[in-house]
């Protein structure tokens, strides 16, 4: 799967062939994002008018921060490949002042304008010549790029595993095959204990190594039955598919021991959630108008990894054993509430 900064050369090199490589600029994405969010809101459509509206909000904060660096002129105007840098380069700073879901979702997005703007002038080059097999290379090639920016955004950076969007189409197509065929799959949330102290005390550069090699032990360990995904910071999550909850439980145990023999210096264990798609689920789930089989059966490992780090971590803990969901924030949301109702709701179930 090619990476954001291999395609990043690959195009680099098309410049010497003739290729316009026109930069696209900061204030660009601004101006696409603020331009649709006031179409969004003259339809009617206040969601996603406020979503733009917002991600531009932080894409503009990003901006000033990049502008007060020492060696940057006032006048200057970031390139969108430059921010994608200092975003990259500053993530842990930035998850301080926004959520960690809104900063992954932006350097997204800035990667997928970016190579965008980058490939819509090659393929304008192409598409303006006269000759029809020429054009039909084009539009071919244009089926190639879509499917390479889609792999781009549900690519994980970092480590290399599909990342948060990755891991629910997966899902997504899972609970799908549930409810069609009833087969069965399992999954599995990951929460690696003591990472934060690792990157307190040693460092985000050795952090980040740290997280880079987790991966590539979780698709070692998952090659063949199961699938990880990052979902954000230290979680992970594993599909299973056609695995029951026991052979998952076993699995879970191994990879957990395995940790805690190979991550002996960095002090590390793992806190593990594990659940297995049922009707139940989708029955609850289905009971309530702002959840979603997706997104109660997440809440189930999350509940059950937070189970496991409550019990002294370091845990392998099936769902069923957990007694009552988390408790409710202050100022809770209306969807926060009714998956509260659905898990206690399954709780009741069993």
């Amino acid at each position: 799967m090619a990476s954001f900064f291999i395609m990043r050369e690959i195009l680099s090199s098309l410049e010497g062939l003739g290729f316009p490589m026109q930069e696209l600029t900061v204030a660009d994405v601004l101006k696409t994002l603020n331009k649709s969010a006031k179409t969004a809101r003259a339809k009617g459509d206040f969601k996603v008018a406020n979503s733009r509206g917002s991600q531009a909000g932080r894409i503009g904060d990003y901006r000033e921060d990049y502008l007060k660096l020492p060696w940057i002129d006032g006048d200057y105007e970031p390139t969108a490949e430059e921010l994608i840098g200092h975003l990259e380069g500053n993530k842990q700073r930035f998850y301080n002042t926004k959520t960690v879901w809104a900063v992954e979702a932006d350097i997204i997005f800035l990667k997928e304008k970016f190579l965008k703007s980058l490939l819509y002038n090659i393929l304008k080059k192409y598409m303006s010549e006269d000759t029809p097999a020429i054009q039909a290379e084009a539009w071919k090639w244009n089926e190639v790029i879509d499917e390479a920016l889609d792999r781009v955004r549900t690519l994980d950076s970092l480590t290399g595993l599909r990342n948060r969007e990755g891991l629910f189409e997966n899902l997504e197509d899972q609970i799908d095959t549930f409810h069609k065929s009833k087969t069965k799959f399992s999954i599995m949330l990951i929460d690696v204990d003591g990472f934060k102290k690792v990157n307190d005390t040693r460092g985000h550069d050795v952090g980040n190594e740290v997280l880079i090699n987790l991966a590539k032990d979780f698709k070692e360990e998952f090659e063949g039955t199961g699938e990880p995904f990052r979902l954000h910071g230290d979680e992970f999550v594993v599909l299973m598919p056609k695995e029951g909850v026991g052979q998952a439980k076993k699995k879970a145990q191994k990879l957990k021991k395995g940790i805690n023999k190979d991550y002996t210096n960095y002090g590390l264990t793992l806190s593990i959630g594990v659940a297995e798609m049922s009707e139940d689920i989708l029955k609850v789930a289905n009971s309530y108008d702002l959840i979603d089989p997706k997104s109660l059966i997440l809440a189930l490992v999350d509940s059950a990894t937070y189970l496991a780090k409550d019990q002294g971590k370091n845990q392998v803990v099936n769902w069923d054993r957990v007694v009552t969901p988390k408790a409710l924030a202050i100022g809770a949301s209306q969807k926060e509430k009714q998956m509260h109702k659905a898990l206690r709701g399954l709780i009741e179930l069993r």
